[in-house]
């Protein structure tokens, strides 16, 4: 039931609780229509709300129903001040009226039915405490707020808010018992509301005098209000003067002086991940390595740190981790330490002769490449010689070396080395870049007092023994060495291509296939920039489609085109001395005070922050790592973790306390700190005891430390309500944090928002935040089926048109109404940045502006377009390969482009009635392949780039194939006579990369076929086959499916893991083990009860193999996925019908599962 409203926590039978229900409703009703007809309700939406309410109400007395009256109550609480008249002729807000009524209270009979509704609603509420169900007790605190349980839900919920870090949920959870009813009688009561809304109003930082005025008006008007604050229980005067004494609420300077008084953090917002590397972190280090020590890593107790931290990213080392070994290089060594037992072995050394001044671990110079390669740079660097005063002895000629090691358990092989020629004072100036199956390596030269940089390619795959491809200059960043010393180059990969950024503001752009520039910048007169650069600072990304780079002779930062190189946007950025890199439309840069956020689009300010925003300074102090929507952020004071999206702390600024500063890296499950003296290494309990080592005690952090008295303070009535989430399944890695169901009815669907997730259902849309908890619900003008959350605007499509919500509030911005109505489908409406294009029914295109809401353009195609009636568009296969261009095939074959800066429709092919099976996209390039087995390569223009015939056309079935990218290349999977045709083509060329095509048995579910990692699941039959992209090759083994000709299984990736979503096949007993531990699902009778959620985790380790073991005669089958992923069960569901494909969503930290009538939310 969509509404519960306060009559309906009573107990009655069915037929008197609806009529007690109409009895009450109907005098509303009444008052409604006829105030409503003659305007003497002062409505102060206008006309448009009247008219909505008596459309809702004449359609409840047409069809009298509880979910009616619901939807109208819950209008009446949106428009609360809306006044009517009362029996006695006085005037009330419309809300409060109507609730009155509903719970039967009459100025005669109020105490006794009052007390009758809360024994109810305390019987319900402890039974949902009990059952841990959140989205019971915030329906209650809604619908009852006017008794006593009612309002002890909506303090416990405020307080939970508050918790959190949510202070304007907070502050809304503690108002609801005054509005839209009275609070309740007691004195006490109403002063603890207003003294939880003075709180809130402390944390939110609000003015200190204001403050003041409102704290002592508070204490004048209830001197003896007596309560609970932050868990402690006492007078309200006391309990404010001892927060006001001890300062323990955070504000904008936590940052900066969280040190002098850590209890305050227990306010800010803790999310799951940083809160467990945070518990890694309070332990002993697994493994602890002085650099520059071959022999005797510590192990054991953190080493003191020696050295306090440095305020700059100026750190050497970036150490890798290839389970089991910590890789790092000292100078022009590779040396690697066994995380279990500790020893280290010297994998490499160049024998390059080098100064006493040389700095360890200068240059970054490590590369990893899936699944086992360690590609890194080796030479001299000599500082001081590389900046010779007058009459100096020049520097010695360069001795550089490129060296590739394949890595197993026992240790490394060399695989090739690449000696580069001497030449007069050079270096490496970047750290390598392997990309397509390609090493690329920038070095710097000065020759005759001019510098240039020369890029040099070369083979990864052994058997080339690391040939040279190409090498080049790709352009000269004029200027002294001098003037920026250490690494000045950087190598990012986009598509196909190497982007190149060197001083100054020079860059180019480099095909990596055969080294033709596609474009180049040249430097910019700037002037030399004082003290050190950052050597290891990231100032060239590519993220969202655009290329950002920092110019750091002028503090500038660039957004740039990928594809031309023409600057899209700048913006003076003062200090600034890195790049983050890019999350929700901001680019996040490091400068010499902290952190500062810019916009994507234009470098504004809309949407950015800076951190600390108090204006202290915070100085990074080491390379950190973004983890989703979170920044793992090393500085001087200590490591933090940091919202992207406001910048303020995303976790509790005490949970790192135990580890030192440093380069930080996540990697197969360890968190690595890198510093100037030590590389410690942290991880998880199943970490230490893989290696044999007995898992250390914690050592509590300073919150922890100080919260132990606090814990002693009387407990609050709020807080003894607790929730208990009990896993569903006993060795279950997740747990199910929010159930909550309910009879979805028609068409459901649900949508990621940027913090939150949509629901659509029964023609209202529902906005909830990741807890389930509902921020707003809003009904819509029309039947809609599509969703999406667009630029803090949540767009809603039906047949009649698109609307569009505030993201924050839930109100209509803009309803755009499309004649003749859209045609829904697969793939309509299409989603293309700032656009919406939706298939008009017919043959007619809309395109929607989302950001005005208004119809932009309609296109009907010319009569030779469509040459036979009934043609359509595909949106479902529509790819937008750049910002202004759209490919849309039609149902006969046709190809068009839809340039939307132009706002021109083109026609590219006709087609010829060969339909389109599927379509993929590279940045800048469009991919296509028919069902006759063509496939097309255009550019973002519309010109063909190539085209070929991937089997002969007497091969092909007509049903349609498959398009997917992966690594910068296609899979192809092509259904022939003989069987599933699928091969691996280039993306610059018509060039098979595979030796020979694989032919697989006939495919259930073409359209099916997933890539995770580098493997590829096809459905085949019973099974899944995986193949191996790298090789072209089927692995052994096969992972059980539904019933043959029946593919229902989906996969979602999030994190470091994909999850899998299959169905035991009827009457099997599948066993999994693996290192000793076994698992056992056994369904009963002839459909399986239950359908299993698996995870998929990518994994390096070797010789570790999976056994699936089926008791139904099909023998015993060995799946071997050493180099790929592991295979773990997660958990089961039951009690759901037979082979349900879910809807899987992912936040950061959690996972939907939308089931038909059921959402479950877990966390893993």
């Amino acid at each position: 039931m969509a509404f519960v409203f306060p009559g309906s926590l009573m107990t009655f039978p069915s037929s008197n609780r609806f009529t007690w229900t109409m009895s009450r409703m109907i005098p509303i009703l009444f008052l409604i229509l006829a105030q409503a007809c003659w305007g003497q309700i002062p409505f102060q939406e206008g006309v448009e709300l009247r008219d909505k309410m008596k459309e809702l109400s004449e359609k409840w007395l047409k069809q009298p129903d509880e979910e009616s009256a619901g939807e109208l109550i819950r209008l009446l609480s949106f428009h609360p001040q809306t006044l009517v008249r009362r029996e006695k002729s006085s005037l009330v807000p419309l809300a409060r009226w109507a609730n009155e009524l509903l719970a039967g209270v009459s100025e005669e009979k109020s105490p006794l039915r009052l007390r009758q509704w809360n024994v109810q609603v305390k019987k319900k509420l402890e039974e949902s405490s009990r059952r841990g169900d959140l989205q019971a007790v915030q329906l209650i605190a809604r619908t009852a707020a006017g008794v006593e349980a009612g309002a002890l839900a909506g303090l416990w919920l405020g307080d939970l808010a508050l918790e959190s870090g949510n202070l304007e949920e907070a502050v809304f959870w503690w108002k609801m018992p005054l509005f839209p009813l009275a609070p309740p009688a007691s004195t006490n009561a109403s002063g603890e509301l207003k003294a939880r809304v003075i709180l809130a109003e402390m944390c939110r930082g609000n003015d200190s005098g204001s403050f003041r005025e409102k704290l002592n008006d508070f204490l004048t008007q209830h001197p003896n209000a007596s309560g609970s604050l932050l868990g402690k229980k006492g007078n309200y005067k006391e309990l404010f003067t001892g927060l006001i004494k001890k300062d323990l609420l955070p504000h904008h300077a936590d940052w900066s002086d969280y040190a002098a008084c850590p209890e305050r953090n227990s306010l800010v917002p803790s999310r799951t991940t940083p809160q467990k590397l945070g518990h890694w972190c309070s332990l002993d280090p697994l493994l602890q390595v002085t650099i520059g020590e071959e022999e005797n890593p510590k192990k054991g107790p953190a080493a003191p740190r020696l050295f306090p931290p440095i305020p700059s990213p100026d750190l050497t080392v970036h150490p890798l981790i290839v389970e089991p070994w910590l890789i790092h290089q000292e100078g022009t060594r590779i040396l690697a330490t066994h995380l279990g037992t500790g020893k280290t072995q010297k994998w490499f050394d160049a024998g390059i002769t080098s100064s006493q001044e040389d700095t360890p671990g200068k240059v970054h110079a490590l590369a990893f490449v899936p699944p086992s390669f360690v590609v890194a740079c080796l030479g001299s660097e000599f500082p001081k010689a590389l900046f010779p005063l007058e009459g100096a002895t020049p520097p010695p000629p360069f001795q550089g070396k490129l060296v590739c090691l394949k890595v197993n358990e026992k240790g490394a092989e060399l695989q090739w080395q690449a000696a580069y020629p001497l030449e007069s004072a050079s270096r490496f100036d970047s750290p390598p870049l392997c990309h397509q199956g390609r090493v690329v390596t920038a070095v710097r030269t000065q020759k005759e007092g001019k510098e240039t940089v020369r890029l040099y390619c070369h083979f990864l795959d052994s058997r080339q023994e690391g040939e040279l491809i190409w090498t080049l200059e790709p352009a000269s960043d004029s200027g002294g060495w001098g003037a920026l010393p250490g690494s000045q180059s950087a190598l990012v990969r986009c598509g196909t291509d190497v982007i190149w950024t060197g001083r100054n503001g020079a860059m180019a752009a480099v095909e990596i296939a055969t080294g033709v520039v596609r474009w180049a910048r040249v430097p910019e007169a700037a002037e030399p920039k004082k003290g050190p650069s950052n050597l290891s600072a990231t100032k060239t990304f590519f993220s969202q489609g655009g290329l950002f780079t920092l110019v750091e002779g002028k503090d500038l930062v660039r957004g740039i085109d990928p594809y031309s190189g023409t600057i899209l946007w700048e913006r003076e950025c003062p200090g600034a001395n890195g790049l983050i890199g890019g999350w929700d439309d901001r680019v996040i840069v490091a400068t010499e005070n902290g952190l500062r956020a810019l916009n994507t689009f234009d470098g504004s300010d809309k949407k950015g922050w800076t951190a600390p925003g108090d204006g202290a300074k915070l100085p990074s102090s080491g390379k950190g790592f973004l983890l989703g929507q979170t920044l793992v952020w090393p500085t001087v004071k200590g490591i933090f973790s940091a919202d992207m999206q406001s910048g303020l702390p995303a976790a509790d600024l005490t949970i790192f306390h135990n580890a030192p500063p440093g380069n930080l890296a996540l990697s197969g499950g360890y968190f690595i700190s890198a510093g100037r003296v030590f590389i410690s290494v942290y991880a998880s309990e199943e970490k230490w005891k893989k290696h044999g080592v007995a898992w250390p005690k914690e050592s509590p952090s300073p919150a922890q430390s100080s919260g132990k008295d606090a814990g002693n303070s009387n407990e609050s009535p709020s807080q003894s309500l607790r929730f208990d989430f009990s896993p569903l399944q006993e060795k279950v890695k997740w747990r199910a944090e929010a159930p909550f169901s309910g009879n979805t009815g028609g068409v459901s669907s649900i949508a990621r928002g940027k913090d939150c997730w949509y629901w659509l259902h029964d023609q209202a849309l529902e906005r909830r935040k990741w807890d389930g908890a509902l921020v707003w619900k809003t009904l819509l003008p029309f039947p809609c089926a599509w969703i999406e959350d667009s630029n803090e605007t949540a767009l809603v499509a039906g047949y009649r048109g698109v609307v569009g919500l505030e993201a924050a509030t839930g109100k209509e911005k803009w309803r755009a109404l499309v004649p003749h109505g859209l045609k829904e489908g697969k793939g309509s409406p299409f989603s293309a940045g700032p656009w919406l294009v939706c298939a008009r029914q017919g043959s007619g295109l809309a395109v929607i502006d989302t950001v005005q809401g208004r119809l932009e353009w309609e296109s009907h195609l010319p009569g030779s377009g469509w040459p036979l009636p009934g043609a359509h568009w595909n949106l479902g296969l529509a790819v937008q390969p750049s910002f202004a261009a759209l490919f849309l095939p039609d149902s006969l074959g046709g190809l068009w482009l839809l340039n939307f800066t132009e706002k021109k429709l083109q026609k590219l092919e006709s087609g010829q009635g060969v339909a389109w099976a599927s379509t993929a996209s590279l940045p800048g390039r469009f991919f296509g392949l028919k069902v006759n087995g063509e496939i097309q390569c255009r550019d973002a223009l519309g010109s063909l780039a190539w085209k070929m015939q991937a089997v002969p056309a007497t091969w092909s079935t007509g049903a349609p194939g498959i398009l997917r990218t992966f690594d910068e290349s296609l899979i192809a999977g092509i259904p022939t006579n003989l069987g599933f045709l699928l091969q691996r083509l280039a993306a610059d060329r018509p060039r098979a990369l595979w030796p020979k095509p694989l032919l697989l048995p006939e495919v259930n579910s073409p359209a099916q076929v997933q890539v995770i990692n580098r493997v590829a699941l096809v459905p085949v039959g019973g099974k899944e086959a995986l193949v191996d992209l790298e090789s072209g090759k089927e692995i052994p083994g096969e992972i059980p499916s539904a019933k043959k000709g029946d593919c229902h299984w989906n996969c979602i990736s999030t994190a470091n893991r994909t999850l899998l979503w299959t169905n035991p096949q009827p009457s099997w007993a599948v066993q999994v083990s693996w290192l000793g531990c076994a698992w056992e699902f056994q369904p009963d009778g002839i459909y399986p009860k239950g359908i299993e959620l698996l995870s998929l985790t990518p994994s390096l380790a070797a010789g570790k193999s999976l056994h699936l073991n089926s008791y139904a005669g099909r023998g015993s089958t060995r799946l071997d996925l050493s180099p790929y992923f592991f295979f773990v069960p997660e958990l089961r569901f039951r009690s759901i019908p037979p082979f349900s494909k879910p809807v899987l969503l992912s936040s950061q930290e959690k996972v939907l599962v939308h089931l038909p009538g059921t959402i479950y939310c877990l966390q893993p």
